[in-house]
């Protein structure tokens, strides 16, 4: 059975989208504006995926509950994908979120408002693919977290719902104390003072 192949946008503003255990492709932006949407009215559908395709900027608004869901950058090269703030992807239990991107292909995922979360639930933690930017995602409904993969970046706000392997470094100021005449005998005092700046991405800061 052929997928559902939107080269466009999806739209929604009334009553449920029965996708009838279909795979829906969409290049551009998903909205769900007033409807919802279904992987299949039938209880127990397993195989039915929402792919977000094509190197087209895509917004998602309004908050849907997805069946499994792909956003694989992989294949086709970079991708945007802005997510409305406050609003909320759920990832139906026992079912899979995928993400991922390649060298020169960032899977970038952001919020429309910066600084302002777009949230995210799944029943399982995970551990995503590789050379993904991420920023402003969270899951505040349960425990579950997504693990980052390898080269993917932390940009923020994404606490609680990622966890990052945690790096700290540090650096000095440019104060010196120097000691002269260092000979038996005799004494040297100097005082400075040296800040410190420390840097971590660790998941609590």
């Amino acid at each position: 059975t052929n997928a559902i192949d939107i080269n466009g946008n999806f739209e929604n503003s009334a009553g449920t989208f029965d996708a009838n255990d279909l795979n829906v492709n969409v290049a551009k932006n998903w909205t769900i504006s007033g409807g919802s949407f279904s992987a299949d009215v039938a209880p127990g559908a397993t195989t039915q995926t929402v792919t977000f395709d094509s190197t087209n900027a895509a917004a998602v608004s309004g908050s849907t509950t997805f069946n499994n869901l792909t956003m694989d950058t992989s294949v086709d090269g970079a991708k945007t994908i802005t997510f409305t703030a406050g609003t909320t992807q759920t990832i139906t239990s026992g079912k899979t979120w995928t993400l991922n991107g390649a060298v020169g292909k960032v899977l970038t995922l952001r919020s429309s408002s910066p600084g302002t979360a777009w949230k995210f639930v799944i029943y399982a933690n995970f551990t995503s693919g590789t050379y993904i930017d991420v920023q402003d995602s969270q899951n505040t409904t349960n425990g579950n977290r997504i693990t980052a993969g390898a080269n993917v970046t932390n940009s923020g706000n994404n606490y609680p719902g990622w966890i990052f392997t945690p790096t700290l470094s540090f650096s000095l100021d440019s104060n010196t104390v120097t000691f002269n005449n260092l000979n038996p005998g005799n004494s040297y005092t100097d005082t400075k003072t040296n800040t410190v700046t420390t840097n971590t991405n660790a998941e609590n800061g």
